[in-house]
């Protein structure tokens, strides 16, 4: 049971970073497409 709970933990933090990731490419993205 306990590996069962590390294990969503782990894939729910790792959700969130790839969350975030995505959130600062579009910002960046968006960055240089006002800039030109």
């Amino acid at each position: 049971m306990k590996g069962d709970l590390a294990a969503t933990d782990k894939g729910k933090y790792c959700g969130m970073a790839v969350l975030s990731i995505c959130e600062a490419l579009m910002l960046a993205i968006n960055d240089q497409s006002n800039k030109t």
